[in-house]
């Protein structure tokens, strides 16, 4: 139901009503050829390589592409995702007995990245060693053994 405008004829609103309809038509046409060439041309296989700072690969490392799901590194290192294109995106890469690391990285010309990530430093606390003699040490085991008994502890 379309209201007449004063003054037009038939012809000038059937113009009007084709010409609604066409741009209506080319508006959805652009919309869905814009949303099948970000699903279908838009995206890329990246391939992620998490090593140390010596350059040897962390394996199990749990790498994750901007907000994406995180997956786990294999033994080499190396781990695959598909990303939306793009000339950079933000990586983040936790590990135990890693700093974490956490930055934007540029896509390498073969679409791979590559994460670095520094080891903790560990201050591990001193460790004593006592034993008894040795001719004492190798008396008691074999007097022990022989007899199927518990080592006892000399001098304590």
């Amino acid at each position: 139901m379309m209201r007449r405008i004063a003054g037009c004829s038939a012809l000038g609103q059937a113009a009007t009503t084709a010409l609604r309809t066409l741009a209506l038509a080319a508006a959805v046409f652009v919309l869905s050829a814009t949303q099948a060439s970000a699903r279908d041309g838009g995206e890329r296989t990246v391939r992620v390589r998490v090593i140390d700072s010596s350059g040897r690969a962390v394996p199990d490392a749990q790498a994750q592409l901007g907000s994406g799901a995180a997956r786990v590194a294999n033994d080499s290192g190396r781990v695959e995702f598909s990303a939306a294109d793009g000339d950079s995106v933000r990586v983040l890469v936790p590990r135990i007995g890693f700093i974490p690391f956490q930055s934007w990285l540029t896509y390498a010309v073969d679409g791979g990245l590559t994460a670095i990530v520094s080891p903790l430093p560990q201050n591990l606390g001193r460790v004593d060693i006592l034993a008894p003699p040795p001719w004492r040490f190798a008396a008691s085991t074999i007097a022990w053994t022989a007899r199927g008994l518990a080592p006892c502890r000399h001098g304590s």
